[in-house]
């Protein structure tokens, strides 16, 4: 059996676009390390670990003709066998779910510097380890689970997935089913939940982002006119040149900010025995 053109353009162009994947992050990595900085910044850190999950995962992409299924070796495009499969599977669920959630860490870093204005050492040694810790050991657990289970076999697309071997085992009941009984339940627990998690997480960070950006827009507009009128009525009164208008800046508003929020639980909450120290992510 051997694939149509359109599965050859769709796995070629599957392949192109992982080895592009491939080559940009790399090229991140090494500008990473080329530079003085190298890992010393926690936005460098989290970059270079959204990278490192994303070249496995453009890995199982340019790879892709070695994780297809055993049985088609009659083509050129499968080429794999079961050991390939499940590396190259592994590659790309670890890779998938890394940087899935390496995003939503990149996202909860925003918050804590632009909402929360959490200090350098709390960051350090209380938020950033988990930032790291949850999307490695969810992404490899996750992947691993998923092998040691059997359900990562090659799909009726061809290519490894959470699936049971034989393909059709599940909708043919003349065919019992070697590995992978419980697909149903894992494609829910172990794609689309994390998907589900990640993407909830990201809209809820993105979304108390935009709302303290655009407070603080307001606040700035608000202290402008006030400062404006101010300034007419004293120089009415007094008869002097108009002075001008002082207006802070953006680390100064932000300041202002976290002062004006302390009352609140959540910043309570987030920032209690954390900010002892005067410096700033």
């Amino acid at each position: 059996m051997h694939y149509t053109p359109t599965a050859i353009a769709v796995k070629v162009v599957s392949m192109t676009s992982g080895l592009a994947s491939l080559i940009s992050s790399t090229t991140i990595i090494t500008m990473i390390f080329r530079s003085s900085k190298k890992l010393a910044d926690p936005y460098r850190r989290l970059i270079f670990g959204i990278s490192v999950f994303d070249i496995l995962q453009s890995l199982s992409h340019t790879l892709s003709i070695f994780k297809s299924n055993p049985d088609e070796l009659s083509s050129w495009l499968a080429l794999g066998n079961q050991t390939s499969c499940q590396v190259l599977g592994f590659f790309h669920f670890a890779g998938h779910n890394g940087s899935l959630f390496y995003n939503l860490s990149l996202n909860i870093f925003y918050l804590c510097l632009v909402k929360y204005n959490v200090k350098k050492d709390c960051y350090r040694h209380r938020i950033e380890p988990f930032l790291h810790g949850v999307p490695v050991a969810w992404s490899i657990t996750l992947a691993s689970i998923i092998i040691g289970t059997g359900h990562m076999n090659p799909s009726h697309r061809q290519v490894c997935y959470i699936s049971p071997y034989p393909a059709n085992c599940l909708d043919n009941p003349d065919v019992e089913c070697i590995r992978g009984t419980q697909t149903f339940l894992y494609r829910i627990i172990f794609h689309l939940g994390p998907i589900f998690v990640a993407f909830v997480g990201i809209l809820l960070t993105l979304g108390i982002l935009w709302w303290t950006v655009n407070a603080q827009e307001r606040r700035m507009n608000k202290y402008r006119m006030s400062s404006y009128v101010s300034s007419i009525r004293r120089s009415s009164t007094t008869g002097l040149q108009r002075p001008s208008i002082s207006i802070p800046n953006g680390s100064a508003l932000a300041a202002t900010e976290t002062e004006n929020s302390k009352h609140k639980f959540g910043h309570r909450l987030f920032t209690r025995r954390c900010n002892r120290d005067e410096e700033g992510i």
